[in-house]
């Protein structure tokens, strides 16, 4: 597996090479979130393959930065004012109980069914997306941060920190018993 996510990963990087070289960047970068997606649903790839993909989506995710996506700013607009819908259908093919038990680590430990595959990342695939593109429609045609809200941004910020590097910890913890 190591070679494939390394080889997966040459062909990423040539990928953005080649098509910064020909100024083909904006389209290059939804070509570049697919591949990557379909990378993963096709070809389950145990550890240390989550290690390259999480690798993959920094680097798209700085690529998309410096040439942004064509037409990011319609589709940041659209799932800024949808985003209810598609939130739920993310909660629901997230929350699905699957026929077979699985490790809850499906990112390091991917499932052999590509049925459970694309459900967990195309989740993932429309949260990159998401957060890349929502910023692209700017405060006037996206959600507006209540002036209520903005004093306690700090301390929301140091929340959403601590829990991001403790959910971990949380789950270790929750899976000892089972």
């Amino acid at each position: 597996y190591i070679q494939l996510a390394a080889m997966e990963m040459s062909w990423f990087l040539l990928l953005e090479s080649v098509s910064v070289a020909m100024d083909k960047g904006p389209t290059a970068g939804w070509f570049l979130i697919a591949l990557i997606a379909t990378s993963r649903i096709l070809i389950a790839q145990p550890r240390p393959g989550s290690e390259f993909h999480e690798m993959d989506l920094f680097i798209w995710a700085m690529f998309v930065q410096l040439s942004p996506l064509k037409h990011g700013e319609s589709v940041g607009v659209g799932m800024a004012q949808a985003w209810p819908i598609w939130g739920s259908a993310c909660v629901l093919l997230m929350f699905h109980v699957p026929a077979k038990y699985r490790s809850v680590e499906l990112e390091q430990y991917p499932s052999d069914d590509i049925v459970e595959r694309f459900r967990f990342y195309i989740v993932e695939t429309l949260l990159a997306i998401a957060f890349i593109t929502i910023p692209y429609g700017g405060t006037g045609k996206t959600l507006i941060m209540p002036p209520w809200l903005r004093p306690h941004m700090k301390w929301l910020n140091n929340c959403s920190l601590a829990a991001f590097c403790g959910h971990k910890a949380v789950l270790y913890l929750v899976n000892q018993g089972g």
